[in-house]
């Protein structure tokens, strides 16, 4: 289990889990910790074996990563639809992430996939997706190619901090930036997909030391 490399004073590691890693034993995170990690940012909703479907694993797999010193946020993919309204996502976020909602430090919405986020309206079924999210601050989960496909060549999120897909292997956050959807800059870079960190299936990111700023 090798620890991993310094990084610029502000920055620290982070990673993400879903569904898919299944239930993770404590000493997991525990290594996880020890190699540099600092959040876990765990799948609520969507994304898994089962696309659609909540995460049952959830709840223990952010007691895990909290219980070992990370802090811990939530994430979930908003899929495409013909409506608008997203109000029902919102509960089974939370009953997905049960106690552990209460020390969460964010919710990422997820935008990636294949086709518009409404045939009409992309940005408004957003807007309305973050309108639900009253009680914690929110992050935007995207690339510069997802985005053009699923919302288009579009701004007015650039309030919300942007945590972007980039599979560069470096976890320096200025590293192959390129500015898009009104973004000036990221607040959290996700540098490679699936790896083994200390026994768990996880994404590898790197984001500021400082947490995310309020709504």
């Amino acid at each position: 289990m090798d620890k991993l490399p310094e990084l610029k004073e502000g920055l620290v590691y982070a990673l993400d889990a879903s569904e898919y890693g299944g239930p993770i034993e404590d000493y997991k995170w525990r290594q996880a910790y020890v190699m540099g990690f600092r959040l876990a940012v765990i799948q609520a909703w969507g994304g898994g074996p089962i696309p659609g479907g909540k995460n049952t694993y959830c709840l223990d797999q952010l007691s895990g990563a909290r219980k070992a010193g990370l802090m811990t946020a939530i994430y979930f993919v908003l899929p495409a639809n013909t409506t608008i309204q997203t109000h029902l996502f919102i509960p089974v976020l939370k009953q997905a992430a049960g106690p552990e909602y209460e020390y969460i430090k964010f919710v990422a919405v997820d935008i990636e996939g294949d086709k518009p986020l409404h045939p009409l309206d992309p940005k408004a079924r957003l807007h309305d997706a973050i309108s639900h999210i009253e009680d914690k601050p929110v992050v935007i989960y995207t690339s510069r190619n997802m985005w053009s496909k699923v919302i288009g060549d579009v701004t007015g999120f650039e309030q919300y901090a942007l945590w972007d897909a980039c599979y560069d292997k470096t976890p320096e956050l200025d590293t192959n930036w390129v500015p898009y959807g009104g973004w000036k800059q990221r607040a959290m870079k996700q540098y490679k997909g699936t790896t083994d960190v200390g026994g768990i299936s996880a994404d590898q990111c790197g984001k500021p030391r400082t947490a995310f700023p309020a709504r």
